[in-house]
C-alpha cells in the first residue's frame, strides 16, 4: 500500500509540473478508496454513482483488471467530465445543461483552450438524458459470426428501429428486388409481429452489394436510375414489398456508386421519399461519413442536403476509419472522426433528421501480412484471453485495443465496447441529433445495453 501511494503521489506531482505551465489544474471532489477482495470496477462504479469509464481515466487505468488492496481515485458527487478529441467547452456544456462560463469557473480555467484528457468538474446543471432513437440492424449469420437473432429478441425493448438486412436490387432486373440472404416470408413476417408487439418500427436495408459480379454494385444502381420509367417502376416495387411483409418503411443503403450517379441518386430519393410518405411509409438513406461535400471518391456521390430534404431519418455510418484497403490498424471510429463528421453534417442536414450509425465490431489487424479480420467483441475477449493481452483505451480515440503476438507475428487489435459507446451516445446531446444506430446487433459487448438506457431516453419510432 505504501509503493503504491508513494507511486499515485509521484504520478500526481508530475502532472501538475508538466501541465502547470499550461493551465491551473482542474479541482473536483474525490475521495481515495481501497480495492477489497471481489470488487469490480463495475461494483465500485455503481457504489459509488460514477461509471467504470471515469473511474480508470482518472486514475490513468489502462483496463479494468484491478487487485485487492490498490488504492483508486473515486470522483465525488460533482460530475466529472474527460475531455475527448473535437470537444469544446460549448458542446461540453450542451451535454451537461450548463454554461461555459460555468465550466470555466468552476475548474479555474485561464481560458476556453482544452486537453485531450483533461478533467473537467461540472459544479452546476447536470446530465439530463436526451430523448434518441435507437436503430439496430439485423443480418443472418456471417461466415464465423452469429446471427443478430438472439441479441434482437433480448433486447428489442432498447429499440425504436430494427432494419434487417434481406434485400438488394434484382441483378437480372434492377427496378425489382431480390432476397440477400437465408431467411422466408414466415421468418420475416415472424421477427415483424414480434418488433411491433413492442412498438418497434421495421425498416429492411435495400442495398446494392455482395454480388458474385462485383461490377454489379455500380451497373445496377446506374441503369436503374437512368430514366425516370426505370425509377418509377423500382419505387413501385418497393412499395410492394413494404406491404406483403408488413414493414414500416425501408432503410435504402447504396453504396460505391459512380459520383456521375450523385444528382440522379438525389432525384431517385426525393422521388421515393414523396411516394413513400403518401402511403405512411417512413424513408430512412443510409450514407457514407465524410467531412466536406467532396471529400472523397466513395462518399462525393452523396449529396448531404439533398438527401436530408428526401429522407425522414439519414444514417452516418460513422464507420470504418480504419478496416479498410491500405487504411493501416486504427480505430473503427474515433471521437475525433465522428466530432469533425456531425460539425459538417449538422450545416447541410437537418439535426432532428441525423441518425449516427456507429460500429460494434472490431479489427484484428496483423502487422506481418497487412491484412485484417472482422471481431465481435465476443471474438475480441476471446483473443484477449488466449493470448494473455491486456486491453488498453486510448485516450484521443476513445476506444479500446489491444496487442499480441502468434507464430512470430504482432497483431493490433481495435475494437468497440461499452465505455466507448458511452461517448458516442453523448453525441446525440451534444449535437441535438435524432439517435443512434448500431452495426450489427450480435456483435455487440453485452455491457452497451446497459449504458444506453444510462445516457438516453429510447423512444419509439414514428
Amino acid at each position: 500500500m505504501q509503493k503504491t501511494y508513494k507511486r499515485g503521489c509521484l504520478l500526481l506531482a508530475l502532472f501538475f509540473l508538466f501541465y502547470g505551465f499550461l493551465l491551473k489544474p482542474p479541482v473536483y471532489a474525490q475521495t481515495l478508496y481501497t480495492v477489497a477482495p471481489g470488487d469490480t470496477l463495475y461494483l465500485i462504479a455503481q457504489k459509488h454513482r460514477t461509471s467504470v469509464e471515469t473511474i480508470r481515466q482518472v486514475n490513468g487505468l489502462q483496463s479494468n483488471l484491478i487487485y485487492a488492496g490498490q488504492s483508486l481515485v473515486i470522483p465525488g458527487q460533482a460530475p466529472v467530465h474527460i475531455v475527448a478529441k473535437g470537444e469544446s467547452l460549448y458542446l461540453i456544456a450542451r451535454l451537461y445543461n450548463t454554461t461555459v462560463a460555468e465550466i470555466v469557473s468552476g475548474n479555474n480555467l485561464p481560458d476556453t483552450s482544452l486537453l485531450i484528457g483533461q478533467v473537467l468538474r461540472i459544479t452546476s446543471g447536470g446530465y439530463e438524458r436526451p430523448n434518441a432513437y435507437i436503430l439496430g440492424y439485423y443480418t443472418e449469420e456471417e461466415d464465423y459470426l452469429p446471427s443478430s437473432a438472439w441479441s434482437a429478441s433480448v433486447h428489442m425493448n432498447d429499440l425504436s428501429y430494427v432494419a434487417p438486412f434481406w434485400f438488394r436490387l434484382n441483378q437480372y432486373d434492377p427496378t425489382d428486388l431480390e432476397i440477400a440472404g437465408y431467411f422466408n416470408a414466415s421468418q420475416a413476417r415472424r421477427i415483424t409481429a414480434a418488433a411491433h408487439a413492442r412498438n418497434v418500427r421495421v425498416i429492411p436495408v435495400i442495398h446494392n452489394f455482395l454480388y458474385q459480379d462485383k461490377s454489379l454494385t455500380k451497373d445496377l444502381v446506374t441503369k436503374m436510375m437512368s430514366r425516370p420509367e426505370s425509377r418509377s417502376r423500382c419505387i413501385d416495387n418497393i412499395i410492394k414489398l413494404i406491404g406483403y411483409y408488413g414493414f414500416d418503411g425501408i432503410n435504402m443503403d447504396f453504396e460505391g456508386i459512380r459520383v456521375s450517379d450523385r444528382d440522379n441518386l438525389s432525384i431517385f430519393y426525393q422521388e421515393l421519399g414523396d411516394r413513400l410518405r403518401a402511403k405512411g411509409y417512413l424513408f430512412t438513406a443510409a450514407v457514407p461519413a465524410k467531412l466536406t461535400d467532396w471529400d472523397n471518391p466513395w462518399a462525393a456521390p452523396y449529396d448531404y442536403a439533398a438527401i436530408g430534404r428526401a429522407a425522414d431519418l439519414v444514417v452516418l455510418m460513422m464507420y470504418n476509419e480504419h478496416g479498410w484497403p491500405g487504411s493501416g490498424p486504427g480505430p473503427v471510429s474515433s471521437i475525433g472522426f465522428n466530432h469533425a463528421v456531425l460539425k459538417y453534417a449538422v450545416t447541410k442536414i437537418p439535426r432532428h433528421k441525423i441518425i449516427a450509425a456507429e460500429p460494434v465490431f472490431g479489427f484484428d489487424f496483423n502487422l506481418q501480412t497487412n491484412r485484417y479480420d472482422y471481431l465481435s467483441h465476443e471474438l475480441a475477449m476471446k483473443r484477449v484471453y488466449n493470448h494473455g493481452a491486456a486491453p488498453l483505451f486510448d485516450m484521443t480515440s476513445q476506444t479500446p485495443l489491444f496487442l499480441y503476438t502468434a507464430n512470430n507475428q504482432r497483431h493490433e487489435v481495435w475494437y468497440e465496447d461499452a465505455d466507448s459507446l458511452k461517448r458516442k451516445l453523448d453525441l446525440i446531446g451534444q449535437y441535438d441529433i435524432a439517435g443512434l444506430a448500431l452495426w450489427r446487433l450480435g456483435l455487440e459487448d453485452p455491457a452497451v445495453w446497459q449504458t444506453i438506457r444510462e445516457r438516453v431516453n429510447v423512444v419509439p419510432g414514428d
